[in-house]
């Protein structure tokens, strides 16, 4: 009858709600580059709390009604990867970056991938988990963020260091 129907099967955990309880590693580009997901990133690392949000209640979008499940209590940790000039962005362009994100770690843009240089990067992994009192990764994790390393400094061509932005919440 032209009617919008909807139930909780169609609810799907987001990038954010996946990494509850770990970590979530993603490209600082895409969460400035899309509209509306850094704020949200925002609000919830501040509160520690994952809401589902009515994409109808952004400025100028029209969806149906969703569901409102119960918030989630949120603890995550979030790194942005990004290029220095972004992060310089970002900062200058939102004073609560820094809140959020107290963390800044530089890296070489060059590394010799050898077996020696990949154990020296996981036990950096470790090692900075183990004094900050973080979850560790376990070996899919760092597995992870050695080829993301490798796969993102291979698409690089000018930067002298990457930055990496670490929020705690």
């Amino acid at each position: 009858m032209g009617g919008m129907v909807t139930d909780h099967t169609l609810i799907r955990p987001g990038a954010l709600a996946q990494a509850n309880g770990g970590y979530l590693v993603t490209e600082a580009r895409d969460v400035f580059a899309n509209p509306g997901v850094w704020p949200a990133l925002k609000r919830a690392l501040r509160d520690a709390v994952l809401r589902i949000e009515d994409g109808g209640e952004a400025p100028g979008v029209i969806a149906p009604p969703l569901l409102r499940p119960e918030p989630i209590a949120l603890d995550v940790k979030v790194i942005l990867v990004g290029d220095d000039g972004l992060y310089r962005l970002a900062r200058a362009s939102d004073p609560d970056f820094w809140e959020v994100f107290k963390v800044k770690a530089e890296f070489d843009a060059e590394i010799e991938r050898t077996a020696e240089t990949l154990k020296v990067y996981a036990s950096f992994i470790a090692r900075t988990c183990e004094n900050d009192g973080l979850l560790h990764f376990d070996r899919t994790g760092v597995a992870g963020v050695l080829e993301h390393a490798a796969a993102w400094s291979a698409t690089r061509t000018c930067s002298p260091l990457a930055s990496v932005c670490c929020a705690t919440c």
